[in-house]
């Protein structure tokens, strides 16, 4: 219902592409007799689509990539941890809904009317995820390699933070910012284990615009990631070496 309803409203747009992908689905199954009737009641025909399953082609592919609970967020990111930056709920851009309620139910089972609140909820939020994609896209060219190119380096805001395990490599890097004259501070956890609790604080400082970004280290990186990317507006990217930072970067 979602490729159809996002396909409708880009209708004459070919520089957009859309598919679609369900984690463990199974490939060629066509769309339920409700997701098809509902559907046909605003217009568009569904019928001719077919289930595939998420695979990497498919992420390295995506320039975005929406998610429709939390639950189906985090096995995707637990899976293609290097689509963090790019992944999103498609009720985060429901501003007016609170952040645990930003959830499309999984409606294969249930009765019409669940597929009807379903496509309600996903009709209703596309213009802004429409109005988000062109915008990300006009800006693309104007902020790719910026980091690299920009020499004014005392713009940049680092916070970092670190739990036991992540104490070594905290300590390592602070050398290396003074050493690049960039500015950082440090987050002193309140339990020394309690990554998540830490994740939170670090979220609500970047939020408010104290910080540029953060940089957390931690014994295993996923937990964080986790936690971060429940934060509208806000996406971590899991890194065990250089190269999964500039994988996350390019995509």
């Amino acid at each position: 219902m979602a490729k159809g309803l996002f396909e409708s409203l880009i209708r004459g747009n070919k520089d957009i592409k859309v598919d679609s992908a369900g984690i463990g689905a199974i490939s060629g199954l066509p769309p339920s007799a409700h997701a098809i009737e509902v559907m046909a009641e605003i217009g568009i025909d569904i019928s001719h689509i077919r289930s595939k399953p998420v695979n990497s082609e498919l992420i390295r592919k995506a320039d975005f990539i929406f998610c429709m609970s939390y639950s189906h967020l985090d096995s995707l990111l637990l899976l293609y941890p290097e689509a963090g930056e790019k992944t999103f709920l498609l009720l985060e851009f429901a501003n007016d809904l609170p952040i645990m309620a930003r959830e499309i139910p999984d409606p294969i089972g249930g009765s019409i009317e669940l597929y009807k609140l379903c496509r309600d909820q996903m009709r209703q939020v596309m213009p802004k995820i429409l109005s988000f994609v062109l915008s990300e896209a006009s800006s693309y060219s104007n902020v790719a390699g910026s980091a690299t190119e920009n020499k004014d380096k005392s713009r940049l805001r680092v916070l970092l933070g670190s739990n036991f395990y992540g104490t070594e490599l905290k300590n390592a890097s602070k050398e290396i910012l003074e050493k690049w004259q960039i500015p950082f501070e440090e987050i002193v956890p309140t339990d020394p284990l309690d990554i998540v609790g830490m994740v939170e604080r670090i979220a609500v400082e970047l939020l408010e615009g104290n910080f540029d970004t953060s940089i957390l280290f931690s014994k295993n990186g996923i937990d964080v990631e986790i936690a971060a990317n429940k934060f509208p507006q806000l996406r971590a990217v899991r890194a065990t070496a250089l190269s999964d930072i500039l994988v996350a970067k390019k995509n």
